[in-house]
């Protein structure tokens, strides 16, 4: 009986761990993809402030 109790909990010790390091890894990557997604636009909106800047010193 307390082998059986020994195994249970090192499943359920062994589940909990994995799935905190799915959703960890799966947070990371959807964090990859949103700075993928809006690098490109925050640097175009950066070198189109840049512009203007120079614009109005003109």
């Amino acid at each position: 009986m307390r082998t059986m109790f020994k195994i249970l909990i090192t499943l359920v010790l062994t589940f909990h761990l994995s799935s905190c390091a799915l959703v960890s890894l799966t947070a990371t990557v959807a964090e990859a993809a949103v700075d993928i997604v809006t690098l490109p636009i925050d640097a175009a909106k950066w070198a189109l402030s840049d512009d203007e800047d120079e614009e109005e010193k003109d």
